[in-house]
């Protein structure tokens, strides 16, 4: 991980760094709770409030990280080939193309003139999605929503409708 957080210094996107991999994320989490993902996130959750971290890849001086500027920031230079190598961003933009999950980012935003590109991210507590809309008409806009709540992350049907409002409201007001 550490060639990869590397390379993202090297790229000028110092604020998104890459500590592990994602599977010690779970790993973390049944070693501190078992398989009961339910005290889990108990805990995530009351570790957020006291500041201190049951879940060692939770502790912002440990976990991965970003900021939603920095990921729209590397989302914007992925679709104009600024960063890498131009087959890498292809298949990159391809991939996020093909996303499956389309219940936040794309929900609001289901046009036949619209395509939607996205990536989803859900661990306990926190409920992420980042992504490119691309109207026909060439306008383009880049959108990261970074949430996290106090219940699991998987049963958030309002969190979900609130990405997608959000992502449209932003396509709309920054495509002009």
């Amino acid at each position: 991980m550490a060639e990869v957080d590397a390379r993202l210094r090297a790229w000028d996107c110092g604020d998104l760094r890459v500590r592990h991999r994602m599977n010690l994320m779970y790993e973390c989490a049944a070693g501190a709770a078992g398989n009961d993902f339910s005290l889990a996130l108990e805990l995530a959750v009351r570790d957020d409030r006291s500041g201190r971290h049951t879940l060692r890849t939770l502790d912002p001086a440990h976990a991965n990280a970003g900021t939603a500027t920095a990921l729209v920031d590397l989302l914007h230079r992925v679709w104009r080939d600024e960063i890498s190598r131009p087959p890498a961003t292809a298949e990159l933009r391809r991939l996020m193309g093909a996303q499956l999950f389309t219940q936040r980012l794309a929900s609001e935003l289901r046009s036949d003139t619209l395509r939607v590109s996205g990536k989803t991210g859900t661990f306990l507590h926190l409920r992420h999605e980042v992504g490119v809309v691309e109207a026909d008409s060439g306008h383009r806009v880049a959108v990261a929503a970074l949430t996290r709540s106090d219940r699991r992350a998987a049963l958030a049907p309002d969190i979900d409708l609130a990405i997608g409002a959000a992502a449209r409201d932003a396509f709309e007001a920054l495509r002009l």
